[in-house]
């Protein structure tokens, strides 16, 4: 069979002629450098099936990195140096077709690779890197047809990088990331499609300075670096390490990320540059620190110590005011900014807890830290048996091991000034003043690094927009006063919340309460409540004293009386239990007098 010679290699051959015609070899090696890609077609002539034996290629020379390769159907094809191409694809056809890897041999392709599916019979198509490493822009399998005809990419002990996305058109039966060694796969981009089979101790990095999806399914160690937030596209499990590089995860009750019980598994590395925003399961009977956190404040750390059976344990941190309870004794105040919630799904051992603050966390005299936790309705003291840190960031861990399905945050045992635990809201309500506006107005026990308060609207309680700012006093121990009017509400049920904000940027929220606005009536509604939805206790407020007695009744959507209460005369506020109301849909008759008020809420 007739061969063309590529240009490179007439270039190569005047040079071995005769020096004197090494100009001429580069004359004619320039319009190749400039014109670029030339498509090599492995035909296999040479005496082996070696990359580098340029008698194996149509035309004869070896691919360099603007070039495009293709491993003919049927083909063998060892990378037996290290190679180079723009674009690499291993044909299909009835044939089985391999591109193998010798040891520490690498193959960098600038653009894509393209595994073709056979059309017929059942050999396999593959690409087998082994202990050599391959790199692309991206990789894509074709649907083989048959779950007899496999087409995909086996990694050993070497390294699979690929900068874009790995797309496998078919079933798991045939398109497959096969791991057989402890190599690792860096990705950029997304996988999707067929399947991934793990080894003992692969490792895959999802390591793009962008967004990306994590696929779910199981991972023996999961990496997240390069900076770009990661978002799971299902559960995650992983069962040796996971490790947190660089870059936000973002999880939720469904799409979590699971450490299991397998091989001791844990997590290292969490820090403000990376951790995971939403929940984190973890298995077993280790000890284990979650590493937990929330976009806009940073890692948030709650740890356990080691249950004496195995154990099914949720945990998520929450950068809001905790649920609300009474003071256990010796605790003279809790954060107001932030609480953890573990929930427990098996197991029934006793556990110590341990909570991470960071700076604004507002820790001021960290051996005054104690341990709260929330049952029944108290904030219990769990102490403290061990500090670390300092101010800006540490531990502290309970004196006491207790159960663990319950919300927890930082308690004081030493009184204000001591540990602010930044601002402490009183309450926060809103009320139709006239016809055209709502005032709202909240009030602040304490207040630490607060630099200001955005007050923000929303139409459904779900979607909301900033819509003004009122200036915090920063550091005072003095209840402070504030008021707000929105001059622009809409007819019908307003819903309003408070973003309280630091010097530091760290954001809290506060709310929501709901308000309705008639624009008719130049009094208005007189009544708020908060919050709503609300899950444990409804709040209902007056802009002023009410004057009598005020008769409060929960009716069920089908007009039959639930709970009856009654608000004595003087107060602005008065609070509500639901703890005994199924969720759904209520109406409030509020009657003072001979006026007669009523007010929708939910109950979660």
């Amino acid at each position: 069979m007739k061969k063309l010679l590529s240009t490179n290699t007439w270039a190569r051959l005047l040079r071995l002629l005769h020096p004197a015609l090494a100009f001429a070899a580069l004359l004619l090696a320039l319009p190749n450098a400039a014109n670029g890609q030339i498509t090599y077609t492995w035909d296999g002539e040479g005496p082996n099936n070696n990359w580098s034996d340029a008698t194996n290629w149509n035309p004869n020379g070896l691919p360099s990195l603007v070039d495009t390769v293709i491993i003919s159907n049927g083909a063998t094809v060892n990378v037996n140096l290290d190679a180079f191409c723009a674009k690499v694809i291993l044909e299909g056809g009835s044939s089985a077709t391999r591109l193998n890897f010798n040891s520490g041999k690498t193959l960098t392709v600038s653009g894509q690779a393209i595994i073709q599916g056979n059309t017929s019979g059942n050999a396999d198509q593959f690409i087998s890197i082994g202990s050599g490493s391959m790199s692309c822009s991206s990789l894509s399998m074709s649907d083989s047809g048959s779950d007899n005809r496999d087409c995909e990419t086996r990694i050993g002990t070497g390294t699979l990088s690929v900068s874009g996305n790995i797309i496998m058109n078919g079933s798991d039966a045939r398109n497959n990331i096969r791991f057989t060694g402890g190599g690792t796969l860096f990705i950029g981009g997304s996988m999707t499609g067929g399947g991934f089979s793990k080894s003992n101790n692969c490792t895959v990095n999802y390591n793009s300075a962008s967004p990306q999806m994590v696929r779910p399914g199981l991972y023996a160690n999961l990496t997240f670096s390069g900076g770009g937030e990661k978002t799971l596209g299902g559960a995650a499990t992983v069962d040796r390490t996971c490790t947190f590089d660089d870059g936000i995860v973002n999880t939720t009750a469904v799409n979590l990320l699971i450490i299991s019980n397998a091989n001791n598994a844990t997590a290292v590395g969490a820090s403000n540059d990376s951790f995971v925003n939403g929940p984190v399961k973890k298995q077993g009977n280790d000890a284990f620190i979650f590493p937990v956190g929330k976009k806009g404040t940073g890692y948030a750390p709650i740890g356990i110590s080691a249950p004496s059976n195995g154990s099914d344990i949720t945990a998520e941190y929450f950068r809001a005011m905790p649920p609300s309870g009474t003071l256990a004794a010796g605790i003279d105040h809790i954060s107001s900014i932030e609480y953890w919630q573990l929930t427990r799904a098996s197991g029934t051992s006793d556990e110590q807890v341990t909570l991470g603050w960071r700076a604004n966390s507002q820790v001021t005299d960290p051996p005054g830290l104690a341990v709260v936790s929330l049952n029944s309705g108290v904030w219990a003291n769990w102490g403290n048996s061990a500090i670390t840190g300092t101010i800006a960031s540490g531990t502290v861990t309970s004196a006491i091991a207790g159960p663990i399905n319950a919300y927890f945050t930082l308690g004081s045992v030493t009184a204000l000034p001591a540990n602010p635990l930044p601002v402490e809201l009183v309450y926060f309500n809103g009320s139709q003043q006239n016809s055209q506006n709502i005032l709202l107005r909240w009030r602040t026990a304490s207040e630490h690094d607060n630099d200001y308060m955005a007050v923000e609207h929303s139409a459904d309680g779900r979607s909301f927009e900033e819509i003004g700012r009122v200036p915090g006093a920063g550091y005072t121990l003095t209840p402070q006063d504030y008021r707000f009017v929105d001059e622009n509400p809409q007819a019908g049920l307003n819903y309003y919340r408070l973003r309280q904000v630091d010097f530091d940027g760290a954001a809290t929220y506060h709310g929501p309460v709901s308000v309705t606005f008639k624009p008719r009536e130049a009094a208005g509604a007189t009544v708020s409540l908060y919050p709503n939805p609300a899950a444990d206790w409804l709040h209902v407020s007056w802009p002023s004293p009410t004057r009598q007695p005020v008769t409060l009744k929960v009716i069920s959507l089908a007009g039959s009386q639930v709970a009856l209460y009654q608000a004595p005369a003087g107060v602005f506020t008065y609070s509500l239990p639901l703890a005994g109301l199924q969720a759904g849909s209520y109406l409030l008759e509020i009657r003072q007098g001979a006026k007669v008020e009523n007010e929708k809420f939910i109950k979660h």
